[in-house]
């Protein structure tokens, strides 16, 4: 894009705002990324519309080898592939927030770029379909982690337990897990019992689309912090229908 190129010639830039741009073919993620390996940029925003996305293909590899002084990359529909997570956990060290929101990265991808991304604060990766409960085992290594964004993956129940178990409510401020399909009511009521002491630090949760109960809503309002709670499309079970309903299962 004749955009970046202009940016490339201003010293000083450290934010760059290019969502939406019509980048020529062949590109990729990384190529457009090496682009500013001797540049001072901090933040960049190349996302592209999903409708875009949603007929493309993948579109050919180009990679250097040097270092990027990024902290915040937000790239929206771009078409993913294991030299994307390779690129970026080798070139992006700095990297603090990332959004890889509508893109095609997976369980694979997530695990080689926390092994470089150390310092990753902030992780969107909602609507990646292919980002699974193996995915919650690194997530839950990740020390500086304090946003997780896994809306409409496949994340479960299993999942949720592992982030529980690893005690990621301890350092989570911002959790979204709105319409993951295959987190079911007793998994969360469990849960979110089980570490309703300590989502000391949880500011904000998501859970529009999925199907609760009375008593998750006030298991909920023990968190001290909470600010926002998002249940929009959700279904709000009674607790006298939740226990007919496991009654009725159990015989």
């Amino acid at each position: 894009s004749d955009v970046l190129a202009a940016a490339l010639g201003l010293p000083f830039l450290s934010r760059l705002g290019a969502a939406g741009l019509n980048f020529h073919d062949p590109c990729t993620l990384e190529g457009i990324l090496s682009l500013f390996e001797n540049s001072q940029l901090k933040s960049i925003d190349v996302s592209i519309p999903r409708t875009r996305f949603a007929h493309g293909g993948p579109l050919t590899n180009e990679t250097r080898n040097g270092k990027l002084q990024m902290e915040e990359i937000r790239a929206v529909g771009w078409y993913t592939t294991a030299s994307t997570a390779m690129a970026l956990a080798e070139a992006t060290t700095n990297l603090t927030s990332l959004d890889l929101a509508a893109t095609n990265f997976d369980d694979p991808a997530v695990r080689m770029l926390s092994q470089g991304c150390s310092r990753l604060r902030v992780l969107r990766l909602n609507g990646c379909k292919k980002v699974t409960d193996k995915s919650c085992e690194t997530f839950a290594q990740m020390e500086f982690l304090t946003e997780l964004d896994v809306k409409l993956s496949q994340v479960s129940d299993t999942g949720l337990k592992t982030l529980i178990e690893n005690k990621m409510g301890e350092r989570l401020s911002v959790l979204s897990l709105a319409f993951c399909s295959n987190i079911s009511v007793p998994g969360l009521q469990a849960e979110v019992g089980a570490g309703s002491t300590s989502f000391e630090s949880l500011r904000v949760l998501n859970l529009a689309g999925l199907t609760l109960n009375v008593d998750i809503l006030r298991l909920i309002s023990m968190f001290p912090l909470l600010t926002w709670l998002n249940v929009t499309d959700s279904h709000i079970r009674s607790n006298s229908s939740s226990s007919s309903s496991s009654s009725s299962s159990s015989s």
